[in-house]
């Protein structure tokens, strides 16, 4: 298991451009992408996994995560834990 964060510093360009840019976050495991959580600046949280793969608001990406991604992107469990805990926007029921 590997867990990595992604900055993005463009808005979404789409009706929810006032959410801001987003940090990304995956959990992968053998190269594939089992959870995907975005975290907006204006905190707003999606998250996507196996269960959940794509709403309204988006989805989760199909490409597998590049291994050289964990020298520069690659966090530990306990800062993925912390930066994703939250109830999702797209999980409300």
């Amino acid at each position: 298991m590997a867990f990595y964060l992604r900055p993005w510093d463009q808005s979404r360009g789409d009706e929810h451009a006032e959410w801001g840019a987003a940090v990304y976050y995956f959990w992968v495991q053998d190269g594939v992408v089992e959870q995907q959580v975005e975290r907006y600046e204006a905190g707003v949280l999606l998250a996507y996994d196996r269960y959940h793969p794509e709403d309204q608001y988006g989805g989760m990406t199909l490409e597998p995560r590049d291994p050289d991604e964990r020298v520069r992107f690659e966090v530990d469990i306990a800062t993925y834990q912390a930066e994703t805990d939250g109830q999702p926007f797209n999980r409300r029921g």
